[in-house]
C-alpha cells in the first residue's frame, strides 16, 4: 500500500492526507511500558494566508479656483465698557407691630395656671374661683373668660358660662380691630 500511495502522491498519510495522531514511539521504560501505543499531540495547522485587498491610490481632484472656499473675513470688535455691578438696597422692612398686652402680673399668671390645673383635675368650683381672682388681677385675659365659662359649663351654669365666652370673644374682637387700626396707620 506504501508503494500505491506514494504513486498517487498521497505518501504514507492516511486518505485525508494527515498523518495519524497515533503512532508508536519508543517510550523510556521508566515511562510506559514496551511496546505500549502513546498519544502524541500534532502541531497545529499553519494560519491561513489572508488575503489582502489592493486599495486605488486617490484621485487627484481639481478645485476651480472660482468656486474655492473663501475664508471669512476678520472683524474687529471692540469690547464692550466694562459692567460696574448696580447693587439695589432691599426697602427696610416694616416696623414690628406688636399688640400690646398688659403687663401680666405673676400673681394673675399663678392664678390663672392653677385655674386651667384645676380645671384639667375636674375641681371646676375651685378653677372658677382661680379663674375668677386672674380677671381681678386683668380684666383683659381672655384665657381667664373662656376658662371660666368652661367650668361655668360643666357644673350646669349655662347663663354665666354663656356670659364669660361672650366677654372673652368682645375682649378678643376688640384687640383684633385696635391691632387692624394700628398697623393701618
Amino acid at each position: 500500500m506504501g508503494l500505491l500511495n506514494s504513486l498517487l502522491g498521497r505518501d504514507s498519510r492516511g486518505p485525508s492526507g494527515l498523518k495519524p495522531i497515533v503512532q508508536r514511539t519508543p517510550i523510556p521504560a521508566v515511562m510506559a511500558r514496551p511496546g505500549a501505543a502513546v498519544a502524541v499531540a500534532k502541531p497545529p495547522p499553519p494560519a491561513l494566508p489572508v488575503p489582502t485587498i489592493a486599495v486605488p491610490p486617490p484621485i487627484p481632484v481639481r478645485v476651480d479656483p472660482a468656486y474655492a472656499p473663501v475664508p471669512p473675513p476678520v472683524v474687529q470688535v471692540e469690547a464692550p465698557p466694562p459692567v460696574r455691578p448696580v447693587v439695589i438696597e432691599a426697602p427696610p422692612p416694616p416696623p414690628r407691630v406688636e399688640t400690646p398686652q398688659p403687663a401680666r402680673r405673676n400673681e394673675e399668671l399663678a392664678h390663672l395656671r392653677r385655674g386651667i390645673v384645676l380645671q384639667a383635675r375636674g375641681d371646676h368650683a375651685g378653677a372658677i374661683e382661680a379663674f375668677s381672682k386672674a380677671i381681678e388681677h386683668d380684666a383683659s385675659c381672655v384665657e381667664a373668660w373662656s376658662g371660666r365659662g368652661i367650668s361655668r359649663e360643666a357644673l350646669g351654669q349655662v347663663d354665666e358660662a354663656r356670659s364669660d365666652y361672650s366677654k372673652s370673644i368682645e375682649i378678643e374682637v376688640r384687640a383684633e380691630i385696635d391691632r387692624q387700626l394700628r398697623s393701618a396707620a
